[in-house]
Protein backbone atom coordinates (compact mmCIF):
# COMPACT_ATOMS: atom_id res chain seq x y z
CA UNK A 1 0.00 0.00 0.00
CA UNK A 2 1.27 3.47 -0.89
CA UNK A 3 0.37 6.13 1.67
CA UNK A 4 0.76 9.82 0.68
CA UNK A 5 2.44 12.49 2.86
CA UNK A 6 0.68 13.84 5.97
CA UNK A 7 -1.13 16.58 4.05
CA UNK A 8 -3.21 13.88 2.34
CA UNK A 9 -5.22 11.05 3.81
CA UNK A 10 -5.68 9.18 0.55
CA UNK A 11 -4.27 5.72 -0.02
CA UNK A 12 -3.92 3.43 -3.00
CA UNK A 13 -3.67 -0.35 -3.13
CA UNK A 14 -1.62 -2.11 -5.76
CA UNK A 15 -0.80 -5.76 -6.36
CA UNK A 16 2.81 -6.51 -7.20
CA UNK A 17 3.99 -9.43 -9.29
CA UNK A 18 6.57 -11.90 -8.07
CA UNK A 19 9.31 -9.82 -9.81
CA UNK A 20 9.71 -7.92 -6.55
CA UNK A 21 11.04 -10.12 -3.74
CA UNK A 22 11.43 -7.17 -1.28
CA UNK A 23 9.62 -3.91 -0.56
CA UNK A 24 12.53 -1.44 -1.10
CA UNK A 25 12.94 -1.78 -4.91
CA UNK A 26 9.35 -0.75 -5.39
CA UNK A 27 10.21 2.75 -4.05
CA UNK A 28 12.33 3.34 -7.15
CA UNK A 29 9.53 2.52 -9.60
CA UNK A 30 8.78 5.53 -11.88
CA UNK A 31 5.10 6.37 -11.79
CA UNK A 32 5.20 9.45 -14.11
CA UNK A 33 7.38 12.16 -15.80
CA UNK A 34 6.80 15.76 -14.61
CA UNK A 35 6.59 18.85 -16.83
CA UNK A 36 10.34 19.39 -16.67
CA UNK A 37 11.03 15.82 -17.83
CA UNK A 38 12.10 14.56 -14.43
CA UNK A 39 10.95 11.11 -13.29
CA UNK A 40 8.59 10.91 -10.37
CA UNK A 41 9.15 7.77 -8.29
CA UNK A 42 7.00 5.98 -5.73
CA UNK A 43 9.03 7.42 -2.81
CA UNK A 44 8.36 10.94 -4.14
CA UNK A 45 4.60 10.63 -3.84
CA UNK A 46 4.10 8.54 -0.73
CA UNK A 47 5.23 5.98 1.79
CA UNK A 48 5.27 2.35 0.75
CA UNK A 49 4.11 -0.24 3.28
CA UNK A 50 3.32 -3.94 3.06
CA UNK A 51 -0.34 -4.33 3.92
CA UNK A 52 -3.62 -5.84 2.58
CA UNK A 53 -6.87 -4.48 1.24
CA UNK A 54 -10.01 -4.36 3.27
CA UNK A 55 -12.06 -7.55 2.83
CA UNK A 56 -15.44 -6.75 1.27
CA UNK A 57 -16.77 -10.28 0.53
CA UNK A 58 -16.61 -13.83 1.83
CA UNK A 59 -16.65 -16.96 -0.37
CA UNK A 60 -17.98 -20.23 1.01
CA UNK A 61 -18.26 -23.62 -0.69
CA UNK A 62 -20.46 -26.19 1.04
CA UNK A 63 -20.33 -23.94 4.11
CA UNK A 64 -16.53 -23.77 4.21
CA UNK A 65 -14.38 -20.66 3.68
CA UNK A 66 -12.98 -20.64 0.17
CA UNK A 67 -10.95 -18.54 -2.22
CA UNK A 68 -12.58 -17.68 -5.55
CA UNK A 69 -10.26 -17.30 -8.53
CA UNK A 70 -11.84 -16.04 -11.74
CA UNK A 71 -10.28 -17.37 -14.96
CA UNK A 72 -10.93 -15.27 -18.07
CA UNK A 73 -10.20 -16.49 -21.57
CA UNK A 74 -8.70 -14.43 -24.34
CA UNK A 75 -11.24 -13.08 -26.88
CA UNK A 76 -10.05 -15.36 -29.65
CA UNK A 77 -9.91 -18.49 -27.47
CA UNK A 78 -12.44 -21.32 -27.54
CA UNK A 79 -14.36 -21.54 -24.27
CA UNK A 80 -14.74 -25.31 -24.37
CA UNK A 81 -11.05 -25.85 -25.12
CA UNK A 82 -10.00 -23.45 -22.32
CA UNK A 83 -12.19 -25.25 -19.78
CA UNK A 84 -10.91 -28.66 -20.87
CA UNK A 85 -7.29 -27.48 -20.56
CA UNK A 86 -7.96 -26.01 -17.11
CA UNK A 87 -9.52 -29.24 -15.88
CA UNK A 88 -6.44 -31.16 -17.03
CA UNK A 89 -4.10 -28.63 -15.37
CA UNK A 90 -5.74 -28.54 -11.92
CA UNK A 91 -4.52 -31.98 -10.76
CA UNK A 92 -0.97 -31.04 -11.81
CA UNK A 93 -0.72 -27.78 -9.82
CA UNK A 94 2.06 -27.69 -7.19
CA UNK A 95 2.48 -25.68 -4.02
CA UNK A 96 -1.08 -26.16 -2.84
CA UNK A 97 -1.16 -26.10 1.00
CA UNK A 98 -2.24 -29.32 2.71
CA UNK A 99 -5.98 -29.54 3.27
CA UNK A 100 -6.79 -27.18 0.38
CA UNK A 101 -8.86 -28.65 -2.42
CA UNK A 102 -9.09 -27.19 -5.91
CA UNK A 103 -12.29 -27.40 -7.89
CA UNK A 104 -14.42 -25.61 -10.48
CA UNK A 105 -17.50 -23.92 -9.03
CA UNK A 106 -18.86 -22.41 -12.27
CA UNK A 107 -18.34 -23.66 -15.82
CA UNK A 108 -19.72 -21.51 -18.64
CA UNK A 109 -18.91 -24.17 -21.20
CA UNK A 110 -21.81 -26.30 -19.91
CA UNK A 111 -24.31 -24.13 -21.81
CA UNK A 112 -22.22 -24.24 -24.96
CA UNK A 113 -21.89 -28.02 -24.77
CA UNK A 114 -25.65 -28.39 -24.26
CA UNK A 115 -26.37 -26.21 -27.29
CA UNK A 116 -24.01 -28.29 -29.41
CA UNK A 117 -25.65 -31.49 -28.16
CA UNK A 118 -29.11 -30.14 -29.04
CA UNK A 119 -27.94 -29.29 -32.56
CA UNK A 120 -26.50 -32.78 -33.00
CA UNK A 121 -29.76 -34.36 -31.81
CA UNK A 122 -31.79 -32.21 -34.19
CA UNK A 123 -29.49 -33.14 -37.06
CA UNK A 124 -29.80 -36.80 -36.06
CA UNK A 125 -33.58 -36.65 -36.01
CA UNK A 126 -33.58 -34.86 -39.35
CA UNK A 127 -31.32 -37.46 -40.93
CA UNK A 128 -33.54 -40.28 -39.61
CA UNK A 129 -36.67 -38.67 -41.04
CA UNK A 130 -34.99 -37.84 -44.34
CA UNK A 131 -33.67 -41.38 -44.71
CA UNK A 132 -37.10 -42.84 -43.92
CA UNK A 133 -38.86 -40.49 -46.37
CA UNK A 134 -36.51 -41.61 -49.15
CA UNK A 135 -36.02 -45.29 -48.34
CA UNK A 136 -39.54 -46.38 -47.31
CA UNK A 137 -41.39 -45.34 -50.52
CA UNK A 138 -38.62 -46.91 -52.63
CA UNK A 139 -38.84 -50.13 -50.64
CA UNK A 140 -42.63 -50.26 -50.91
CA UNK A 141 -42.46 -49.48 -54.62
CA UNK A 142 -40.42 -52.63 -55.25
CA UNK A 143 -42.68 -54.70 -52.98
CA UNK A 144 -40.31 -55.15 -50.03
CA UNK A 145 -42.45 -53.32 -47.48
CA UNK A 146 -41.91 -50.42 -45.10
CA UNK A 147 -40.01 -52.43 -42.47
CA UNK A 148 -37.26 -53.27 -44.96
CA UNK A 149 -37.20 -49.60 -45.95
CA UNK A 150 -36.66 -48.49 -42.36
CA UNK A 151 -33.90 -51.05 -41.91
CA UNK A 152 -32.19 -49.91 -45.10
CA UNK A 153 -32.44 -46.28 -43.98
CA UNK A 154 -30.86 -47.12 -40.63
CA UNK A 155 -28.00 -49.00 -42.28
CA UNK A 156 -27.42 -46.15 -44.75
CA UNK A 157 -27.04 -43.41 -42.11
CA UNK A 158 -25.39 -45.60 -39.46
CA UNK A 159 -21.71 -45.96 -38.57
CA UNK A 160 -21.26 -48.68 -41.23
CA UNK A 161 -22.90 -46.56 -43.95
CA UNK A 162 -22.63 -42.82 -44.50
CA UNK A 163 -21.60 -42.33 -40.87
CA UNK A 164 -24.23 -39.66 -40.13
CA UNK A 165 -24.86 -41.50 -36.87
CA UNK A 166 -21.74 -42.66 -35.07
CA UNK A 167 -22.81 -42.73 -31.44
CA UNK A 168 -25.34 -45.53 -31.31
CA UNK A 169 -26.18 -44.71 -27.70
CA UNK A 170 -27.78 -41.44 -28.83
CA UNK A 171 -30.51 -43.23 -30.78
CA UNK A 172 -31.25 -46.09 -28.42
CA UNK A 173 -34.33 -44.27 -27.14
CA UNK A 174 -35.62 -44.11 -30.73
CA UNK A 175 -35.27 -47.85 -31.14
CA UNK A 176 -36.82 -48.56 -27.75
CA UNK A 177 -39.78 -46.32 -28.55
CA UNK A 178 -40.28 -48.11 -31.87
CA UNK A 179 -40.36 -51.50 -30.16
CA UNK A 180 -42.92 -50.19 -27.67
CA UNK A 181 -45.16 -48.95 -30.50
CA UNK A 182 -44.84 -52.26 -32.37
CA UNK A 183 -45.82 -54.24 -29.28
CA UNK A 184 -48.70 -51.84 -28.67
CA UNK A 185 -50.04 -52.37 -32.19
CA UNK A 186 -49.67 -56.12 -31.86
CA UNK A 187 -51.62 -56.01 -28.60
CA UNK A 188 -54.40 -53.96 -30.20
CA UNK A 189 -54.87 -56.28 -33.18
CA UNK A 190 -54.34 -59.66 -31.57
CA UNK A 191 -57.53 -61.54 -30.79
CA UNK A 192 -57.26 -64.82 -28.86
CA UNK A 193 -59.80 -66.55 -31.09
CA UNK A 194 -58.04 -65.40 -34.22
CA UNK A 195 -54.67 -66.43 -32.80
CA UNK A 196 -56.02 -69.89 -32.07
CA UNK A 197 -57.38 -70.20 -35.59
CA UNK A 198 -53.93 -69.32 -36.94
CA UNK A 199 -52.06 -71.64 -34.61
CA UNK A 200 -50.83 -73.93 -37.38
CA UNK A 201 -49.48 -71.27 -39.77
CA UNK A 202 -48.08 -69.17 -36.90
CA UNK A 203 -46.48 -71.81 -34.69
CA UNK A 204 -45.74 -74.20 -37.52
CA UNK A 205 -44.74 -72.46 -40.74
CA UNK A 206 -44.19 -69.18 -38.92
CA UNK A 207 -41.67 -70.70 -36.52
CA UNK A 208 -39.93 -72.49 -39.38
CA UNK A 209 -39.73 -69.26 -41.35
CA UNK A 210 -38.26 -67.30 -38.42
CA UNK A 211 -35.72 -70.00 -37.57
CA UNK A 212 -34.72 -70.42 -41.21
CA UNK A 213 -34.30 -66.69 -41.75
CA UNK A 214 -32.41 -66.37 -38.44
CA UNK A 215 -29.98 -69.12 -39.42
CA UNK A 216 -29.38 -67.56 -42.84
CA UNK A 217 -28.90 -64.06 -41.40
CA UNK A 218 -26.57 -65.34 -38.67
CA UNK A 219 -24.49 -67.11 -41.31
CA UNK A 220 -24.23 -63.94 -43.40
CA UNK A 221 -23.29 -61.89 -40.30
CA UNK A 222 -20.54 -64.32 -39.29
CA UNK A 223 -19.22 -64.32 -42.86
CA UNK A 224 -19.00 -60.53 -42.71
CA UNK A 225 -16.91 -60.66 -39.56
CA UNK A 226 -19.54 -60.28 -36.83
CA UNK A 227 -18.78 -62.28 -33.69
CA UNK A 228 -20.91 -65.42 -33.66
CA UNK A 229 -22.52 -64.71 -30.22
CA UNK A 230 -23.68 -61.31 -31.50
CA UNK A 231 -24.93 -62.81 -34.77
CA UNK A 232 -26.86 -65.57 -32.99
CA UNK A 233 -28.58 -63.04 -30.68
CA UNK A 234 -29.35 -60.39 -33.33
CA UNK A 235 -30.45 -62.61 -36.23
CA UNK A 236 -33.76 -63.86 -34.70
CA UNK A 237 -34.82 -60.28 -33.99
CA UNK A 238 -34.22 -59.24 -37.59
CA UNK A 239 -35.95 -62.39 -38.84
CA UNK A 240 -39.06 -61.51 -36.81
CA UNK A 241 -39.05 -57.97 -38.20
CA UNK A 242 -38.79 -59.03 -41.85
CA UNK A 243 -42.31 -60.48 -42.17
CA UNK A 244 -43.78 -57.84 -39.84
CA UNK A 245 -44.32 -55.40 -42.67
CA UNK A 246 -46.19 -57.94 -44.76
CA UNK A 247 -48.77 -58.84 -42.15
CA UNK A 248 -50.38 -55.44 -42.72
CA UNK A 249 -50.36 -55.71 -46.49
CA UNK A 250 -47.74 -53.00 -47.22
CA UNK A 251 -45.14 -55.11 -48.97
CA UNK A 252 -43.08 -58.26 -48.61
CA UNK A 253 -42.90 -61.70 -50.19
CA UNK A 254 -45.47 -62.52 -52.84
CA UNK A 255 -46.95 -65.39 -50.85
CA UNK A 256 -48.30 -63.05 -48.17
CA UNK A 257 -51.97 -62.09 -48.19
CA UNK A 258 -53.85 -58.82 -47.42
CA UNK A 259 -54.96 -57.60 -44.04
CA UNK A 260 -57.94 -59.50 -42.72
CA UNK A 261 -61.24 -57.67 -42.76
CA UNK A 262 -62.82 -57.80 -39.30
CA UNK A 263 -66.42 -58.91 -39.27
CA UNK A 264 -69.18 -59.49 -36.81
CA UNK A 265 -70.39 -63.01 -36.17
CA UNK A 266 -71.90 -63.95 -39.53
CA UNK A 267 -75.31 -65.36 -40.13
CA UNK A 268 -74.76 -69.04 -40.78
CA UNK A 269 -77.32 -69.26 -43.57
CA UNK A 270 -75.51 -69.16 -46.91
CA UNK A 271 -77.74 -66.32 -48.13
CA UNK A 272 -78.53 -62.93 -46.60
CA UNK A 273 -81.76 -62.30 -44.79
CA UNK A 274 -83.39 -60.34 -47.60
CA UNK A 275 -85.12 -62.30 -50.40
CA UNK A 276 -82.90 -62.96 -53.37
CA UNK A 277 -84.22 -62.01 -56.76
CA UNK A 278 -83.57 -64.09 -59.82
CA UNK A 279 -80.20 -63.24 -61.32
CA UNK A 280 -80.43 -60.93 -64.27
CA UNK A 281 -78.65 -61.59 -67.52
CA UNK A 282 -75.24 -60.06 -67.81
CA UNK A 283 -75.60 -56.92 -69.96
CA UNK A 284 -73.89 -57.06 -73.30
CA UNK A 285 -71.02 -54.60 -73.45
CA UNK A 286 -71.05 -51.60 -75.71
CA UNK A 287 -67.82 -51.53 -77.72
CA UNK A 288 -65.58 -48.90 -76.15
CA UNK A 289 -64.05 -47.73 -79.42
CA UNK A 290 -63.93 -44.13 -78.13
CA UNK A 291 -61.14 -44.88 -75.64
CA UNK A 292 -58.58 -42.11 -75.71
CA UNK A 293 -55.63 -40.67 -73.80
CA UNK A 294 -56.06 -37.64 -71.57
CA UNK A 295 -52.73 -36.31 -70.21
CA UNK A 296 -52.40 -36.93 -66.50
CA UNK A 297 -55.50 -39.15 -66.41
CA UNK A 298 -55.06 -42.17 -68.67
CA UNK A 299 -51.86 -43.90 -69.68
CA UNK A 300 -53.23 -46.18 -72.33
CA UNK A 301 -55.09 -45.87 -75.62
CA UNK A 302 -55.73 -49.13 -77.45
CA UNK A 303 -58.63 -49.99 -79.74
CA UNK A 304 -61.01 -52.33 -77.98
CA UNK A 305 -62.23 -55.41 -79.76
CA UNK A 306 -65.74 -55.09 -81.17
CA UNK A 307 -68.56 -57.31 -80.11
CA UNK A 308 -68.89 -60.45 -82.17
CA UNK A 309 -70.48 -63.82 -82.08
CA UNK A 310 -70.52 -65.18 -78.55
CA UNK A 311 -67.83 -67.79 -78.08
CA UNK A 312 -68.87 -71.15 -76.74
CA UNK A 313 -67.84 -71.12 -73.08
CA UNK A 314 -69.18 -74.56 -72.22
CA UNK A 315 -65.73 -76.14 -72.42
CA UNK A 316 -64.34 -73.50 -70.08
CA UNK A 317 -67.12 -74.10 -67.59
CA UNK A 318 -66.50 -77.84 -67.65
CA UNK A 319 -62.79 -77.31 -66.94
CA UNK A 320 -63.53 -74.92 -64.06
CA UNK A 321 -66.11 -77.27 -62.56
CA UNK A 322 -63.75 -80.25 -62.78
CA UNK A 323 -60.97 -78.32 -61.03
CA UNK A 324 -63.29 -77.29 -58.18
CA UNK A 325 -64.73 -80.77 -57.73
CA UNK A 326 -61.27 -82.37 -57.61
CA UNK A 327 -59.80 -79.86 -55.20
CA UNK A 328 -59.03 -81.81 -52.01
CA UNK A 329 -59.52 -78.98 -49.48
CA UNK A 330 -63.07 -78.67 -48.19
CA UNK A 331 -64.79 -75.31 -48.55
CA UNK A 332 -67.48 -73.41 -50.45
CA UNK A 333 -66.01 -72.27 -53.79
CA UNK A 334 -67.48 -70.25 -56.64
CA UNK A 335 -66.21 -68.69 -59.86
CA UNK A 336 -67.74 -66.57 -62.61
CA UNK A 337 -66.11 -65.62 -65.92
CA UNK A 338 -67.48 -63.09 -68.42
CA UNK A 339 -66.21 -62.60 -71.96
CA UNK A 340 -66.23 -58.79 -72.25
CA UNK A 341 -66.15 -58.99 -76.05
CA UNK A 342 -69.48 -60.79 -76.31
CA UNK A 343 -71.04 -60.50 -72.84
CA UNK A 344 -71.29 -64.27 -72.51
CA UNK A 345 -70.75 -65.71 -69.02
CA UNK A 346 -70.21 -69.04 -67.33
CA UNK A 347 -70.02 -69.82 -63.66
CA UNK A 348 -69.69 -72.56 -61.07
CA UNK A 349 -71.89 -71.82 -58.04
CA UNK A 350 -71.95 -68.21 -59.26
CA UNK A 351 -75.35 -67.43 -57.71
CA UNK A 352 -74.31 -68.30 -54.18
CA UNK A 353 -73.99 -65.29 -51.85
CA UNK A 354 -70.97 -65.68 -49.55
CA UNK A 355 -69.47 -62.97 -47.38
CA UNK A 356 -68.00 -60.25 -49.59
CA UNK A 357 -64.88 -59.18 -47.73
CA UNK A 358 -63.15 -56.18 -49.27
CA UNK A 359 -64.16 -56.85 -52.88
CA UNK A 360 -67.25 -54.82 -51.96
CA UNK A 361 -64.96 -51.79 -52.06
CA UNK A 362 -64.78 -52.13 -55.86
CA UNK A 363 -68.09 -50.34 -56.00
CA UNK A 364 -67.28 -47.42 -53.74
CA UNK A 365 -64.38 -46.80 -56.14
CA UNK A 366 -66.88 -46.67 -59.01
CA UNK A 367 -69.24 -44.43 -57.03
CA UNK A 368 -66.43 -42.02 -56.22
CA UNK A 369 -65.29 -41.84 -59.86
CA UNK A 370 -68.91 -41.30 -60.88
CA UNK A 371 -69.00 -38.28 -58.54
CA UNK A 372 -65.83 -36.94 -60.18
CA UNK A 373 -67.35 -37.49 -63.62
CA UNK A 374 -70.45 -35.53 -62.58
CA UNK A 375 -68.37 -32.67 -61.17
CA UNK A 376 -69.15 -33.23 -57.48
CA UNK A 377 -65.47 -32.77 -56.62
CA UNK A 378 -62.16 -32.81 -58.52
CA UNK A 379 -60.17 -35.98 -59.09
CA UNK A 380 -57.25 -34.55 -57.11
CA UNK A 381 -59.42 -34.70 -53.97
CA UNK A 382 -59.65 -38.49 -54.09
CA UNK A 383 -56.90 -39.80 -56.38
CA UNK A 384 -54.48 -40.63 -53.55
CA UNK A 385 -57.23 -42.23 -51.44
CA UNK A 386 -58.31 -44.37 -54.40
CA UNK A 387 -54.72 -45.44 -55.02
CA UNK A 388 -54.19 -46.39 -51.34
CA UNK A 389 -57.44 -48.38 -51.26
CA UNK A 390 -56.41 -50.41 -54.29
CA UNK A 391 -52.72 -50.78 -53.44
CA UNK A 392 -52.96 -52.38 -50.01
CA UNK A 393 -56.66 -53.26 -49.64
CA UNK A 394 -56.79 -50.43 -47.11
CA UNK A 395 -60.10 -50.50 -45.24
CA UNK A 396 -59.52 -47.08 -43.62
CA UNK A 397 -59.16 -45.27 -46.95
CA UNK A 398 -62.13 -47.20 -48.37
CA UNK A 399 -64.21 -46.02 -45.41
CA UNK A 400 -63.14 -42.46 -46.21
CA UNK A 401 -64.44 -42.94 -49.77
CA UNK A 402 -67.85 -44.13 -48.50
CA UNK A 403 -68.04 -40.94 -46.46
CA UNK A 404 -66.84 -38.81 -49.37
CA UNK A 405 -69.35 -40.17 -51.87
CA UNK A 406 -72.08 -39.69 -49.24
CA UNK A 407 -71.40 -35.98 -48.92
CA UNK A 408 -69.42 -36.44 -45.71
CA UNK A 409 -72.03 -38.83 -44.29
CA UNK A 410 -71.11 -42.50 -44.00
CA UNK A 411 -74.65 -43.89 -43.97
CA UNK A 412 -75.62 -41.87 -47.02
CA UNK A 413 -72.53 -43.16 -48.82
CA UNK A 414 -73.35 -46.79 -48.00
CA UNK A 415 -76.92 -46.44 -49.26
CA UNK A 416 -75.70 -44.64 -52.39
CA UNK A 417 -73.26 -47.45 -53.23
CA UNK A 418 -76.03 -50.00 -52.56
CA UNK A 419 -78.38 -48.28 -55.01
CA UNK A 420 -75.61 -48.06 -57.62
CA UNK A 421 -75.11 -51.83 -57.43
CA UNK A 422 -78.75 -52.90 -57.10
CA UNK A 423 -80.41 -50.47 -59.52
CA UNK A 424 -77.82 -49.46 -62.12
CA UNK A 425 -75.55 -52.50 -62.37
CA UNK A 426 -78.12 -55.28 -62.15
CA UNK A 427 -76.62 -56.62 -58.89
CA UNK A 428 -80.06 -57.10 -57.36
CA UNK A 429 -79.04 -59.69 -54.78
CA UNK A 430 -76.01 -57.86 -53.36
CA UNK A 431 -76.34 -56.40 -49.86
CA UNK A 432 -74.04 -53.84 -48.25
CA UNK A 433 -74.60 -53.08 -44.56
CA UNK A 434 -71.32 -51.47 -43.40
CA UNK A 435 -67.90 -50.50 -44.70
CA UNK A 436 -65.76 -53.65 -44.83
CA UNK A 437 -63.68 -53.75 -41.70
CA UNK A 438 -66.11 -51.61 -39.67
CA UNK A 439 -69.03 -53.87 -38.67
CA UNK A 440 -70.06 -51.51 -35.86
CA UNK A 441 -70.95 -48.77 -38.38
CA UNK A 442 -73.98 -50.71 -39.58
CA UNK A 443 -77.13 -49.65 -41.41
CA UNK A 444 -79.00 -52.33 -39.46
CA UNK A 445 -79.74 -54.46 -42.52
CA UNK A 446 -77.64 -57.52 -41.69
CA UNK A 447 -74.58 -58.37 -39.61
CA UNK A 448 -72.58 -58.92 -42.81
CA UNK A 449 -72.10 -57.85 -46.42
CA UNK A 450 -73.07 -60.35 -49.13
CA UNK A 451 -72.25 -60.62 -52.82
CA UNK A 452 -72.16 -63.38 -55.45
CA UNK A 453 -69.61 -64.07 -58.15
CA UNK A 454 -72.17 -63.42 -60.88
CA UNK A 455 -73.25 -60.12 -59.30
CA UNK A 456 -69.62 -59.02 -59.06
CA UNK A 457 -69.07 -59.77 -62.75
CA UNK A 458 -72.22 -57.78 -63.61
CA UNK A 459 -70.66 -54.79 -61.90
CA UNK A 460 -67.33 -55.29 -63.67
CA UNK A 461 -69.11 -55.60 -67.01
CA UNK A 462 -70.93 -52.32 -66.36
CA UNK A 463 -67.58 -50.68 -65.63
CA UNK A 464 -66.01 -52.09 -68.78
CA UNK A 465 -68.76 -51.27 -71.24
CA UNK A 466 -69.03 -47.63 -70.15
CA UNK A 467 -72.59 -47.72 -68.85
CA UNK A 468 -71.46 -46.29 -65.50
CA UNK A 469 -68.28 -44.35 -66.23
CA UNK A 470 -67.35 -42.66 -69.47
CA UNK A 471 -63.84 -42.13 -70.72
CA UNK A 472 -61.44 -40.86 -69.49
CA UNK A 473 -62.78 -41.73 -66.01
CA UNK A 474 -63.47 -45.36 -66.93
CA UNK A 475 -59.93 -45.83 -68.27
CA UNK A 476 -58.49 -44.06 -65.21
CA UNK A 477 -60.12 -46.54 -62.82
CA UNK A 478 -59.25 -49.56 -64.98
CA UNK A 479 -55.61 -48.49 -65.02
CA UNK A 480 -55.62 -47.70 -61.29
CA UNK A 481 -56.88 -51.21 -60.47
CA UNK A 482 -53.65 -52.64 -61.88
CA UNK A 483 -51.55 -50.80 -59.28
CA UNK A 484 -51.81 -53.42 -56.53
CA UNK A 485 -49.18 -54.37 -53.99
CA UNK A 486 -47.31 -57.55 -55.01
CA UNK A 487 -48.37 -59.09 -51.69
CA UNK A 488 -51.97 -59.17 -52.95
CA UNK A 489 -51.26 -60.72 -56.34
CA UNK A 490 -51.53 -64.29 -55.12
CA UNK A 491 -54.85 -65.38 -56.70
CA UNK A 492 -56.10 -63.94 -60.01
CA UNK A 493 -52.96 -61.89 -60.64
CA UNK A 494 -50.69 -64.85 -59.90
CA UNK A 495 -50.96 -65.72 -63.61
CA UNK A 496 -48.11 -63.75 -65.24
CA UNK A 497 -50.02 -63.14 -68.47
CA UNK A 498 -52.13 -60.10 -69.30
CA UNK A 499 -52.78 -56.96 -67.24
CA UNK A 500 -54.85 -57.78 -64.18
CA UNK A 501 -56.77 -55.00 -62.46
CA UNK A 502 -58.41 -56.48 -59.39
CA UNK A 503 -59.62 -56.08 -55.82
CA UNK A 504 -59.46 -58.79 -53.19
CA UNK A 505 -60.23 -59.27 -49.54
CA UNK A 506 -60.29 -61.94 -46.89
CA UNK A 507 -61.47 -62.50 -43.36
CA UNK A 508 -61.95 -65.25 -40.81
CA UNK A 509 -65.34 -66.24 -39.47
CA UNK A 510 -66.58 -69.19 -37.43
CA UNK A 511 -66.83 -71.55 -40.38
CA UNK A 512 -63.27 -70.85 -41.57
CA UNK A 513 -61.48 -68.53 -43.94
CA UNK A 514 -63.10 -66.34 -46.60
CA UNK A 515 -60.85 -65.32 -49.51
CA UNK A 516 -62.24 -63.53 -52.58
CA UNK A 517 -60.67 -61.89 -55.62
CA UNK A 518 -62.37 -60.12 -58.51
CA UNK A 519 -61.06 -58.18 -61.49
CA UNK A 520 -60.62 -57.64 -65.21
CA UNK A 521 -57.83 -59.26 -67.21
CA UNK A 522 -56.73 -57.38 -70.35
CA UNK A 523 -54.42 -58.58 -73.09
CA UNK A 524 -53.37 -57.32 -76.51
CA UNK A 525 -53.12 -59.25 -79.76
CA UNK A 526 -52.29 -57.69 -83.13
CA UNK A 527 -52.66 -54.21 -81.66
CA UNK A 528 -56.18 -54.86 -80.34
CA UNK A 529 -57.18 -55.20 -76.73
CA UNK A 530 -59.32 -58.06 -75.36
CA UNK A 531 -60.62 -58.53 -71.84
CA UNK A 532 -62.59 -60.79 -69.53
CA UNK A 533 -63.99 -60.41 -66.04
CA UNK A 534 -63.28 -63.08 -63.43
CA UNK A 535 -64.38 -63.48 -59.82
CA UNK A 536 -63.18 -66.24 -57.49
CA UNK A 537 -64.83 -66.71 -54.10
CA UNK A 538 -64.07 -69.12 -51.25
CA UNK A 539 -65.61 -69.57 -47.82
CA UNK A 540 -65.47 -72.01 -44.88
CA UNK A 541 -61.87 -73.03 -45.65
CA UNK A 542 -60.39 -74.43 -42.46
CA UNK A 543 -56.69 -74.00 -43.27
CA UNK A 544 -55.19 -70.56 -43.74
CA UNK A 545 -54.42 -69.94 -47.47
CA UNK A 546 -55.39 -73.49 -48.35
CA UNK A 547 -57.66 -72.13 -51.13
CA UNK A 548 -54.80 -70.32 -52.91
CA UNK A 549 -53.75 -73.23 -55.19
CA UNK A 550 -57.32 -73.58 -56.45
CA UNK A 551 -57.66 -69.85 -57.17
CA UNK A 552 -54.38 -69.88 -59.08
CA UNK A 553 -55.40 -72.97 -61.05
CA UNK A 554 -58.76 -71.47 -62.05
CA UNK A 555 -57.06 -68.22 -63.10
CA UNK A 556 -54.65 -70.16 -65.33
CA UNK A 557 -57.41 -72.32 -66.86
CA UNK A 558 -59.36 -69.17 -67.76
CA UNK A 559 -56.32 -67.47 -69.28
CA UNK A 560 -55.45 -70.50 -71.38
CA UNK A 561 -59.01 -70.62 -72.73
CA UNK A 562 -59.14 -66.92 -73.72
CA UNK A 563 -55.63 -66.99 -75.12
CA UNK A 564 -56.71 -69.81 -77.43
CA UNK A 565 -60.12 -68.29 -78.22
CA UNK A 566 -58.65 -65.02 -79.52
CA UNK A 567 -55.51 -66.02 -81.44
Amino acid sequence: MVRQPPRSTQSRSSAASDVYKRQEPINDVVVKIDQRGNPVRVRDVGVLSDSSDIQTNVVRTDGKRSVYLRVNKQPIANTVEVVDALRKAIPKMIGIPPGVQLGISFDQSIYIRQSIKNLIEQALHGSLLAAAVIAVPLSKAVGLGSIIGYLAAGIAIGPWGLGLVTNVEDILHFAEFGVVLMLFLVGLELEPKRLWSLRRPIFGWGSAQVLGCAAALAGVAVALGVAWPTAVVAAPGVAVLLPAGTARGDGGPVFQVPTATPTSRPTRTPTPRIPRLAPTATPSPTPATYRRVVPGVSNEALPTSTAGTAADLSGLRQSLSTAINKFPVSGAYAIAVTDLQSGASVDVHGDRYPLSGCIMNLFVLMSTMLDVQQGAYPLDDVSEVIAATIWSSNTATARALYRKTGGNDLGTGLRKVGRLMNERMGMEGTLIDHPPGYPAETLGRDPNNWISANDTNRGLTALWNGSILHDPYRVYLLDAMVQVSPTLNYLLAYNPHGRVGHKNGWLFEDGGWVDNDSGIVRFVKDGREYAYAITFMSQDVEQFKAEVPLGQQLARITWDWFNAAYP
